[in-house]
């Protein structure tokens, strides 16, 4: 009898546990990256680089430049992801348009060896950071911003953000054209980040 209520226990619940299976939804997730075509862009639009003291790294910088190009591409991957309405999506394109229209901005992620040194937003900071255009001109920032709170759409659209890293939004004015060049630079050396022309 005991082995027989035992054996009852068992179907039972291997009924419940395949209706439950019955009832899970399961979505193959595509991101970003495996866009072809928004890989490409964030791949043209980021750079890197490092400054070294002898073998330690002082500061490890990676950025994105939110080109017309990039901008584009993020609007279509971000819309398709998030099932965006025609309205919303247009709503976000123009918004990101304008704030290309008035600056160059960056998506930058910085490590630091020094923890402390990692202060990019405080102007009393160690490292300095400019934007230098073909003409040989060099801008300073109009704002450097430290962004506290990275939520998981940043880090899948930005894969150079790292828990690692702490992350700043650096703006300056322009919108300035042709290939760009973002240094940082501070008392050990300087690293350049290279941004081709062309949107």
């Amino acid at each position: 009898m005991r082995a027989a209520l035992r054996m009852v226990t068992i179907l039972f619940l291997a009924a419940l546990a395949v209706a439950g299976c019955q009832s899970l939804q399961y979505a193959f997730y595509r991101g970003p990256l495996n866009d072809k075509a928004y890989r490409t862009a964030y791949n043209r639009w980021t750079s890197g680089g490092k400054i070294y003291d002898r073998l330690d790294t002082v500061i490890f910088i990676q950025a994105t430049l939110k080109s017309p190009g990039f901008t584009s591409r993020y609007v279509e991957t971000f819309a398709r992801i998030y099932q965006l309405s025609d309205e919303e999506k247009s709503e976000l394109a123009g918004r990101l348009a304008r704030e290309a229209r008035e600056s160059n901005e960056f998506v930058l992620s910085a490590f630091t060896s020094l923890e402390t040194e990692n202060s990019l937003d405080d102007p009393r900071s160690s490292f300095k950071l400019y934007l230098v255009t073909p003409d040989g001109r060099r801008h300073k920032p109009l704002e450097v911003r430290r962004i506290k709170k990275v939520n998981e759409a940043m880090r899948v659209f930005f894969p150079h953000i790292s828990s690692w890293r702490k992350v700043y939004m650096v703006r300056f004015p322009g919108p300035q054209k042709g290939a760009l060049t973002l240094v940082v630079v501070g008392p050990q050396g300087k690293v350049s980040l290279k941004y081709p022309s062309g949107s």
